[in-house]
């Protein structure tokens, strides 16, 4: 312990911080240009092999600025277009009991669950479409979204969209008849 004067333990931590010495406003030094720091030029650049996007946007429909004005701007997908998303109902699968007799009173609990989620969520897409960040919380439009409406609008259209097709991806593994069995798992 030191000879400094200690100071009664009031349950908190203290932190003793030091002033910093000032330092000599010097540049960093010259480093020589390496082959991974240098630009790439064009006509050195291989050509990648990238697919085209799917449609006229940067973004896909799951991400915020899609729809958001300085970003691609695009109007979201109707619902009934939202495709199912394939990963979802995969991931459904490890969630299921083993047992076919469980596995099946667990499919049809799962489905009436997800069509009932679903519904829900048709009902909250359309409802933030037509109105917009009205039809947000305030804790959407002002702290989640640090007061810009826009953004809201076009992160809850996001969210949305992902939602949906996760539940539609898990209704249509469900509707599957996935009952366990080693070659329907395929």
């Amino acid at each position: 312990m030191s000879s400094a004067r200690q100071k009664p333990d009031t349950g908190q931590l203290r932190f003793e911080w030091l002033e910093p010495t000032p330092a000599k406003a010097e540049p960093p030094p010259e480093q020589p240009r390496t082959q991974a720091t240098e630009p790439i030029k064009a006509e050195a650049a291989p050509a990648l092999k990238v697919p085209p996007l799917p449609s006229e946007y940067s973004y896909g429909p799951g991400h915020p600025w899609h729809y958001y004005r300085e970003g691609d701007n695009a109007p979201p997908i109707p619902f009934d277009d939202i495709p199912a998303s394939e990963e979802s109902g995969r991931a459904i699968k490890c969630e299921l009991p083993k047992p076919k007799a469980k596995r099946i009173i667990a499919i049809r609990e799962r489905l009436v669950s997800e069509r009932c989620e679903l519904d829900d969520a048709r009902l909250r897409y359309q409802e933030i479409i037509e109105r917009g960040a009205a039809a947000l919380s305030r804790y959407d439009r002002e702290i989640a979204y640090g007061g810009n409406d826009e953004m809201a609008r076009a992160g809850t259209l996001a969210l949305l969209f992902n939602q949906v097709a996760g539940r539609k991806g898990r209704i249509a593994f469900l509707e599957g008849g996935h009952s366990g069995s080693a070659s329907r798992a395929r």
